[in-house]
């Protein structure tokens, strides 16, 4: 379905917050995206695709998250890695998207994945995925 494993995809994780916030981290470059959900799909999009981030705008070193179990015990994050993303891209149907995005419990994560299928696998049109897409 993706093309993204074969073009050296850089490792990447999302911390999405329950402040509507998401984090997205490499091991070089570190932002958080505050109710910007489809600026960190669109970055998620250039490191599936190889681009390196090291010469971006925005490096906040200080945004960077330490992922320990308490993250994700005191139920305020939910981390997701670049393996997670590409899985889900390769799984999800077409037809499935919009079952699966309204499954998710975070409106900034919802709207994550309604960009991110737009931007990685065109083909649905946001009327097609009811539950969250981005204006």
């Amino acid at each position: 379905m993706s093309d993204f494993h074969s073009t050296g995809c850089i490792p990447f994780s999302l911390i999405f917050d329950n402040g509507g916030g998401v984090t997205l981290q490499t091991d070089t470059f570190a932002h958080h995206f505050e109710g910007r959900a489809q600026d960190a799909a669109a970055c998620a999009v250039e490191l599936m695709s190889g681009c390196d981030p090291s010469d971006w705008d925005g490096n906040e070193p200080e945004a960077r998250i330490t992922y320990g179990i308490e993250c994700e015990r005191n139920g305020g994050y939910h981390w997701v890695s670049d393996w997670d993303v590409l899985a889900v891209l390769e799984s999800v149907p077409l037809d499935g998207r919009a079952d699966w995005i309204e499954n998710i419990n975070g409106a900034c994560e919802r709207d994550f994945f309604v960009c991110l299928f737009e931007l990685a696998l065109p083909g649905a049109t946001s009327d097609q995925q009811e539950g969250g897409a981005v204006q």
